[in-house]
């Protein structure tokens, strides 16, 4: 192949991914989800993890494998500080994601902190650096939905427990005198 035509096929390979939306998928499976998996898993808190994961665990720092339908997928996560000639913060990420050790998908993540400390940090898609698609496009973006229904519903579930509870509507009733 030629120079224009290896990078015609990577330009249209990067619409591909842009095209799947499994960037946005990922990232918020990654930060939402999957990055507290090994710890849920390690404290045996599997409630909210998805039947689908059947296992996760921290490889090293900022590495983690989980476990889907019996395939490992490795994700990786960095984040890099600049500080910009005003003085200003500039924080910027890279998630990427492997199978059999093979990096299959790699982008820039854009990383937006508010002012105030106690305000959600927010996380886009940036540049694609590396995708090569395959099944497990699919299958995280099957699973995303479904992980979310599941962790709505075990929250669901878990906020109507202690409404029902009959000795702690009793307690309720006695400090509170009604009869």
């Amino acid at each position: 192949m030629t120079p224009d035509e290896i990078l015609n096929e990577v330009g249209r390979r990067k619409q591909r991914a842009i095209e799947t939306g499994i960037r946005e998928t990922l990232l918020s499976l990654y930060f939402d989800s999957f990055q507290h998996y090994p710890t849920w898993f390690l404290n045996n808190n599997m409630d909210y993890i998805h039947p689908a994961i059947t296992d996760a665990r921290e490889l090293d720092k900022g590495r983690i494998q989980i476990t889907v339908d019996g395939k490992d997928y490795a994700f990786a996560y960095e984040e890099h500080y600049t500080t910009l000639p005003d003085g200003e913060l500039y924080t910027s990420g890279k998630l990427s994601l492997s199978l059999n050790r093979e990096l299959v998908l790699e982008f820039r993540v854009h990383v937006s902190s508010p002012e105030n400390p106690w305000a959600e940090t927010t996380r886009s898609p940036g540049d694609l650096e590396a995708f090569i698609e395959g099944p497990w496009v699919e299958v995280f973006n099957a699973l995303g939905p479904r992980v979310k229904a599941h962790e709505k519903e075990v929250t669901a579930k878990r906020e109507k427990e202690p409404r029902e509870d009959p000795s702690r509507l009793d307690d309720l009733r006695r400090r509170f005198g009604i009869s």
